[in-house]
């Protein structure tokens, strides 16, 4: 169900990268909240009047202990979840910092691909791709 051009996003979230010492992208990816068998992004609802991007840094912080800053907008994805519409406005963000304070979540790091692999559903995987293909486009591919 793709999005209309009139609909505001009602959830927001990151695609979180950082970066190895030799300069090749680790992604983050946590376990659902719900489903600890379910490996996800970092994303959630927007509280009322809430910037998508600022629900994103924080849903990131949150979910992760990860602080993060919005490199640029990615696509919103329309999903329908136990019968309620969901618009999620995703982001390409880059980590400055690990906490360890963050909700009862694991937490990994892993290279693109196996951050491809690990990821639970198709929608994600898809957002991590296309994040990752703005990555690679940038001149020197680090933020």
């Amino acid at each position: 169900m793709p999005p209309s051009p009139d609909d505001a996003p009602t959830h927001a979230g990151g695609v979180v990268v950082r970066h190895r010492s030799d300069g090749s992208p680790e992604l983050l990816v946590i376990t659902g909240r719900r489903h600890r068998e379910r490996w996800v992004l970092p994303n959630g609802h927007l509280e009322p009047g809430e910037d998508p991007a600022a629900a994103a840094i924080r849903r990131v912080r949150e979910e992760a202990g990860v602080v993060a800053a919005v490199v640029t907008p990615l696509e919103d994805v329309a999903l329908e979840i136990d019968g309620e519409r969901q618009l999620v406005r995703w982001y390409l963000m880059e980590a400055s910092d690990q906490l360890e304070d963050h909700e009862l979540r694991e937490v990994r790091w892993l290279e693109a691909a196996a951050a491809l692999e690990r990821l639970t559903f198709a929608d994600a995987r898809t957002v991590a791709e296309h994040a990752l293909g703005v990555l690679a486009a940038t001149a020197d591919s680090s933020l």
